[in-house]
């Protein structure tokens, strides 16, 4: 789905999935101070950049939320919809429970128009410790919310916990391909977010590299899949809740 920008080297998207526009913007996101405690080079500074920073010049949502849309379409089998329509006309998705927990980038708004959809505010809503009966959820979203949870496979297993048994949970988390997941235990406390803020919600507790699929696996789920539209900047993780039943219909 990438393609390069003759007139700038740059690679781009073809088109957001989200609204169908065909022109971005990459924007620097990733300051100094980060980098190095991050231990960037700057090709992974490069490419981070991407996730966070290149948006769609028609509805603003940068790659991390394209990513996730165009997974949790995939995930329910269309291809041929703006997850803008998606969210407003799919019969399937609109009779399905989402849990969304945090803020999933710019796909908030379009969620919102479900049904049946619940948000869920981090930190007032404790992913370790879900305020939800068992299988509560037929899909559960968070975006880059999991490397700020002390125990992210506590985390999880909640998540896991308050799935149906068709159930999936979409995720992204910023993912450091090139290395193994890194604790920030006993190292110089680290937040994302914007360049000064240093909000507690915002601490880093973990760095993940390309061994962060165990935590999943550990955490109970049984069928595991990675989905991207312009790697390594974009990763995105859908995780059904059993293996074999894969096939989500609600009345």
């Amino acid at each position: 789905m990438d393609t390069t920008s003759k007139k700038t080297g740059l690679i781009f998207p073809d088109y957001c999935c989200i609204c169908g526009g065909s022109s971005f913007t990459k924007n620097t996101i990733i300051w100094d101070e980060l980098a190095t405690d991050w231990e960037l080079t700057p090709e992974q500074r490069s490419y981070v950049d991407d996730q966070q920073g290149l948006v769609c010049n028609q509805c603003g949502s940068n790659l991390r939320s394209m990513t996730l849309a165009s997974a949790i379409m995939a995930r329910l089998e269309t291809s041929n919809e703006f997850f803008t329509n998606f969210c407003a006309n799919n019969e399937i998705f609109k009779n399905l429970r989402v849990l969304e927990i945090n803020g999933a980038g710019s796909l908030t708004p379009y969620l919102a128009q479900l049904p049946q959809y619940l948000f869920a505010s981090y930190p007032e809503c404790d992913m370790q410790q879900l305020p939800y009966q068992n299988e509560s959820f037929d899909i559960i979203i968070h975006s880059d919310t999991l490397e700020h949870i002390p125990n992210g496979n506590k985390a999880l297993q909640e998540c896991r916990r308050v799935l149906t048994s068709k159930g999936f949970l979409a995720y992204t988390i910023p993912i450091i391909p090139e290395r193994i997941t890194r604790s920030r235990e006993g190292l110089k406390p680290s937040y994302h977010g914007r360049e000064s803020k240093n909000l507690e919600d915002h601490l880093v507790y973990r760095e993940y590299g390309a061994d962060f699929f165990g935590e999943i696996f550990d955490a109970g789920f049984k069928d595991v899949h990675l989905h991207s539209i312009m790697y390594p900047a974009s990763i995105a993780v859908i995780a059904n809740k059993d293996r074999g039943k894969n096939k989500i219909a609600r009345n």
